[in-house]
């Protein structure tokens, strides 16, 4: 998540920010979870607008970890298997989901919690994932695992990685749909403000 300008980790600590705001504001019992290798607590949790402030603070402290592989799988299990305190309440999920061992996984398990809550997963990608400006011969490193791989970037291989990028958000999209989790594309070019409309818009709280 530490790629872009802004990287995608500041923009989802926005959202998450904002959102927690709205949740602690409306008495709303909040909690946030870091995602890596395995799920850490970050706040909470917590209910009232006095720890709003303490939220700030724990998302601004976060950052990104390289030395360790995500593990979607396990720290989603985490999460579904916490139970959130019961039933109903909302999951939100902000990754890039960009796990070599895959998403479904780890969403099969959030589809689990959303039997009792109601889970919108973010898909946070910047603007050199969605349209790269590279070309000529490049050796590109994994910022996960290390890995190493030489390529040639010339304008076919680039319309082929569109190509497979879109087909991946498509993927996602369907898999989410057929197990009701609302999939929301969270690209850090758009203004997260405006994300948080359109969120509370999915929810029918804003017309």
């Amino acid at each position: 998540m530490d790629y872009g300008r802004p990287t995608k980790l500041e923009y989802a600590k926005k959202i998450a920010a904002a959102l927690g705001y709205i949740g602690l504001s409306n008495q709303d019992r909040v909690d946030v979870v870091a995602f890596g290798e395995r799920s850490e607590p970050v706040f909470g949790p917590a209910r009232g607008r006095r720890h709003v402030q303490r939220l700030l603070e724990a998302l601004q402290g976060l950052e990104a970890d390289d030395s360790h592989r995500t593990d979607l799988e396990a720290s989603c299990r985490a999460v579904a298997k916490s139970g959130g305190g019961g039933s109903g309440g909302i999951v939100l999920f902000l990754t890039d989901f960009l796990d070599r061992a895959g998403f479904e996984k780890g969403l099969r398990w959030l589809a689990i919690r959303g039997r009792t809550a109601e889970v919108f997963a973010f898909h946070v990608l910047s603007p050199g994932e969605i349209e790269p400006e590279v070309t000529g011969d490049l050796r590109l490193v994994d910022v996960e695992d290390g890995g190493v791989v030489e390529v040639s970037i010339s304008a076919p291989l680039l319309k082929a990685y569109r190509r497979n990028l879109e087909a991946f958000q498509a993927e996602i999209r369907e898999y989410c749909s057929r197990r009701g989790i609302c999939y929301v594309p969270a690209p850090t070019m758009v203004p997260f403000d405006r994300l948080v409309l359109e969120y509370l818009r999915r929810r029918g709280l804003l017309r």
